[in-house]
């Protein structure tokens, strides 16, 4: 479960209500049984591919790109997931803020950042 943590300046100005995202939520059975996988990106980095050094990020309507989603409801998502790669400023933030993504496991490519969450199979 999501730890809980203080808010940054940048973290406190951001209203989920009024972000926008794709998300892309994909299923499949394991070892472990039912893993949702998810890709979210801020909206308008969708159909853009950064790359730097070795990091190439394609975020591409078959991954990230299937559902169009408030910010307000991406706690549900994340909730759910097994693991997810959140990409933007605002899909980052707000996977902080709300206790998924620590901040110094943020990396950047060509400026944009990018995380991953993956949640253990045993919680």
């Amino acid at each position: 479960m999501p730890g809980v943590r203080s808010r940054d300046a940048g973290e406190a100005d951001l209203r989920p209500e009024d972000v926008t995202l794709f998300l892309g939520r994909h299923e499949a059975l394991s070892d472990y049984g039912r893993e949702v996988v998810i890709g979210v990106c801020d909206e308008e980095l969708l159909g853009k591919v950064f790359s730097e050094g070795g990091t190439r990020l394609e975020l591409n309507k078959e991954f990230f790109g299937t559902m169009k989603i408030g910010g307000d409801e991406l706690l549900n998502y994340l909730l759910e997931a097994s693991s997810a790669i959140i990409v933007g400023e605002k899909a980052v933030k707000l996977a902080i803020k709300l206790g998924f993504i620590n901040p110094d496991a943020v990396a950047r490519v060509e400026g944009v950042p990018y995380a991953m969450y993956v949640r253990s199979p045993l919680m």
